[in-house]
């Protein structure tokens, strides 16, 4: 388990700054890290406090400064530019989890972009409501009117069943979660 690491306790001094500033390109848009980076996410990584930091979230604190928030593992650092190993305090900015989420291009975020469902009903209020997910269906936002199609067609499929009847009966339509 991977234990969050506070930002608060670094106060740069100039070895800090000389070491740091030896691993980023400038260039006119982006600051490029070219120091060590992290395989598994793509985000530079530096050793300040004897602790290995995510190097967007050491130029934020750098550069823009305080993470402001009493619970900092909540706040997220966001690139605007979308590149990952950028360090540039104008592409940085503080941000919540759903923010950077819808900020994405994740297949979490494509489906809060979603306006209608896969039938085309609208996501609106009333048409919409919350999937608490279990083993075989992912949580998330679910159609109304889908699921009332999907009740109609299992109570006539049951009902038949019941009857003991072979007569033809609608085909079951899938409910996803989006």
């Amino acid at each position: 388990m991977t234990r969050a690491i506070s930002t608060a306790d670094i106060e740069w001094d100039a070895e800090w700054s000389e070491r740091f500033d030896k691993f980023v390109i400038f260039t006119e848009d982006h600051w490029l890290w070219i120091g060590a980076v992290d395989e598994s996410d793509g985000y530079g990584r530096f050793k300040a406090a004897g602790q290995s930091r995510r190097t967007h979230r050491l130029a934020y604190a750098r550069w823009v400064g305080p993470l402001n928030d009493p619970d900092e593992k909540k706040v997220i650092v966001d690139h605007k530019c979308r590149v990952r190993h950028c360090v540039n305090p104008e592409h940085l900015r503080l941000v919540t989890y759903r923010d950077n989420a819808e900020n994405s291009d994740s297949p979490i975020a494509e489906n809060m972009r979603k306006e209608v469902c896969e039938r085309g009903h609208p996501f609106d209020q009333a048409n919409t409501y919350t999937v608490k997910g279990g083993k075989t269906w992912p949580a998330g936002r679910a159609c109304r009117a889908c699921r009332r199609e999907w009740m109609r067609d299992y109570r006539a499929r049951k009902a038949a069943e019941s009857r003991g009847s072979s007569a033809a009966v609608p085909a079951s339509t899938s409910r996803r979660a989006s």
